[in-house]
């Protein structure tokens, strides 16, 4: 079977979203978590992302759960500290704070619950990608 290979400023794009990254330490474009550098007595994990910008159309997205019990902190710059901070309500989107999100804190003794993938462990700042467009449950 031939391999497809795509051409142009798509592909580029496309490749730009699983270019290793200083903060990433992976090529793998998932949400599986790398760690980082901490900050501020906290853990950081990492996806692949562009960084501080969407890409085209595509901007990072996340929600908090109506069903959350607490606020889901987020950054519109990568890494956290570099940029604003929002605190996400429970059943308010990060697109009420910022265009584009590049990451959310799960603070120590919460879990972040998704419905379609593992959980996210607290004490962490995930970094998330332009096309990252999804929902967390925070559960402290």
């Amino acid at each position: 079977m031939p391999i497809l290979r795509r051409t142009g400023p798509a592909a580029a794009a496309v490749a730009a979203l699983m270019v290793p990254t200083a903060l990433s330490g992976t090529a793998a474009a998932s949400d599986a978590p790398v760690a980082s550098r901490p900050q501020a007595g906290e853990k950081l994990q990492s996806t692949v992302g562009a960084l501080g910008e969407c890409t085209w159309v595509f901007c990072g997205t996340v929600g908090n759960h109506s069903a959350a019990n607490a606020d889901l902190r987020i950054t519109n710059n990568w890494p956290p500290g570099s940029g604003s901070t929002a605190y996400v309500k429970p059943g308010q989107s990060s697109r009420q704070y910022f265009k584009d999100t590049d990451g959310f804190l799960i603070p120590s003794g919460c879990t972040g619950v998704r419905a379609w993938a593992p959980d996210y462990p607290g004490g962490y700042w995930y970094k998330i990608t332009d096309i990252y467009n999804d929902t967390v449950r925070l559960v402290c």
